[in-house]
Formats: structure tokens, sequence, C-alpha cells
């Protein structure tokens, strides 16, 4: 049966009579239940509420040891450091944090970054050599890093887990300069995992998973582990960032592929370390390749972090990998976007990046 809808005719007179009756109430309709708030509303402001706190919270800054170690800590005053100067600086964090440099013997100097117009552009950087991997690794000046971004300014490239953009300080740290290679693997563990064999000893380690990653950290020695995502963003940077946060590469405003291994064939696979320009600390292939396996779990950037280091506090299912891969797209390879996999999880295109941590 077909349900219809009284014609208004009949209805008028019946509602005039029972106004006239005083009986208007039990025709008015009944109030409206209040309304209930999503619970996804509900999150949402309170997320909102969490990212403003963060914002504004400000960050531990530690200090230095001894006083003439002090500019090792901040990294604008650093960057005006000549070769020499970097030298004895270097020669002191040696004699301060022996623990720090224990297996490390320094090889070099080196400017990063220096433009032809201003040779004194970019950073000194001390380089070390990790003898039991032999891998090579940039000292990195602790400073203040805008960490994140913002999916709505004007050049719209971030995502939503990458806000708020808030402020991080760290410490100096030792980091690669290059992906743990297929070589530096096999110095120190026996069975090489990488799906990609054909290639040189000089590819990057890849089909690694966390607990794997981790597992070579501890067995090359020496406090060996990997970079807090605090740390692997800063290092990635290397100063290019201020606080509006919408600078998102190390090597400039844009990323070409002429300058990292993006956008390529699944079938092509990573290539060998050091095949593009490095960045400002020396360090290669912060852009594509393969993703890089960071200390921290996934978790929301309102969750405070640890003096020095910028551990995250919060914990997920999931660990952060950063930097993009080879059949990613320049966006994709962001300083500021993060990934997240299963720690058992084990790709093609998922290895690491060793770091040290300095100070006690």
């Amino acid at each position: 049966m077909t349900k219809t809808t009284p014609h208004l005719g009949l209805l008028l007179p019946l509602m005039a009579f029972a106004v006239a009756r005083g009986t208007s109430s039990a025709m008015a309709p009944e109030p409206a239940e209040p309304v209930q708030e999503e619970e996804w509303m509900r999150e949402r402001k309170e997320r909102s509420q969490r990212n403003r706190e963060a914002t504004k919270r400000k960050p531990e800054r530690r200090t230095a040891p001894t006083r003439a170690l002090q500019i090792l800590y901040e990294r604008d005053e650093y960057a005006a450091l000549g070769e020499e100067q970097v030298g004895d600086l270097a020669s002191l964090a040696e004699a301060a944090w022996p623990t720090g440099f224990a297996g490390m013997r320094r090889l070099r100097v080196e400017r990063f970054g220096s433009q032809p117009t201003n040779p004194r552009s970019g950073y000194a950087i001390a380089v070390y050599l990790h003898e039991p991997s032999g891998l090579e690794f940039s000292l990195v000046p602790g400073g203040l890093l805008y960490m994140g971004s913002s999916d709505r300014g004007s050049d719209r490239v971030g995502d939503p887990d990458e806000e708020p953009i808030h402020r991080v300080v760290l410490d100096p740290f030792l980091i690669a300069r290059t992906e743990c290679t297929r070589a530096a693997w096999r110095r120190v563990m026996e069975v090489d995992p990488s799906y990609f064999v054909s290639g040189s000893e000089a590819y990057p380690v890849e089909s690694v998973s966390h607990f794997e990653a981790l597992e070579w950290c501890k067995t090359a020695g020496m406090d060996l582990g990997l970079p807090t995502e605090a740390q692997w963003e800063y290092a990635c940077l290397a100063g290019a960032r201020d606080g509006s946060g919408n600078h998102p590469y190390g090597l400039g405003y844009k990323l070409k592929t002429d300058q990292a291994r993006i956008a390529m064939d699944w079938t092509d696979g990573p290539t060998e370390v050091r095949q593009y320009e490095p960045n400002r600390f020396g360090i290669f292939d912060v852009h594509g390749n393969i993703w890089e396996w960071c200390a921290d779990w996934r978790s929301p950037y309102y969750e405070a972090v640890e003096p020095g280091t910028g551990l995250r506090s919060g914990k997920s299912l999931y660990r952060v990998a950063r930097g993009g891969s080879f059949i990613e797209t320049a966006r994709e390879a962001r300083a500021a976007n993060r990934y997240a996999f299963l720690p058992g999880d084990r790709r093609s295109y998922l290895g690491f990046r060793p770091a040290r941590v300095l100070t006690p």
C-alpha cells in the first residue's frame, strides 16, 4: 500500500478546533533532543587544542659541558666558523665525549654547500670514519629545528600529520653521511637481506626490518642507533628552514630528478650512494633512493619530546621512516613527510642510516 499525505484542506479545520479547545500542545512538535556532538568532531577539537599547546611549548635548551663547546650547540653561530676553527672544536668535543667518539677516526674537515660567489657559505663539517662498519659520519652542530610543515600555507605542501610546526632544540650528534650500504652491512652481519643484489656493494642495504636495523647497530657497537625523527629532519634540512615550515627540501626549494633518486619505476631499484650532491652538512641521499627507519614510534606531534635528542614519547603500532624512495615523487620525498611501517616489515625500498648521540 502506498503511503499518502492527508489533504491540507482536512487538516486546517482540525488544527483550528484544537487551538480553540486549548489543546494546541497536543499538536505542537515535541522539543528536539539536544544534538550530540559527533565523536570525530570532539577528537578533532581536542587534537587542535593539543596542537596549539605544542606550538606554544618552549623547548628545553641544554648547555654544553664547557664554555668553549657552546658554539657546537648553536648552529647559526657555528656557521661562521672556518675549517681550522671547526677542527679545533672537534678536538674539544672528542676530549669531552670520548665514549661518543669511540671507534671513530677523524678524516678531515670539509666545507659543504658553499656558493661560487661566497666560498665561506655552507658549513665546515668534521668527517669521521666509523672503523667497524667503514661508514663515514658527519659531526652535526646542534640548534633549533622548526619541525613539521603545514597543509594550510600558500604552497599546501604538507600533510595533516606533519602539524603543528613546533620547535625542537637538538644537541650535536653524529650521523652517517650515507645510508647503510651492503658493504657496511656485511662487515657486521653475515647475510645480506637485500632484494636488489645485482648492484654493487655501494648500494644501500634494503629489505631490513626495524628490529634488524637495531641489531646491526648493536652489533656494530660503540652505541650506534637510529636517528630520531627530529634528528633526521634536522640533518636533512641542514639549516634550510625557518619558522614558516614551508621549505620542503634540504637541497633547495624544489627537488629535481638530477638531485635525487626519485620518480623511477619499481624495477629500476635504488642506486649507489653518493651519486647526487650532498646537503650542507655533507650528507648524501636524504631525499629518495630508499626510505630510512627512525627511532620513534609514529605518534602525534603534540606528544612531548626528549630534551637534546627530540625522541617523541608517544607509542603506536608503527615505526617512522623518512626520506622517500626511488619510486616516490618529489612531494613524498620532502624533509617533513612522515611514513610508517610495522617494525617487522621488510621492503625493497626500506633501509636505514645509523647515528650516534654524543652527550650523556
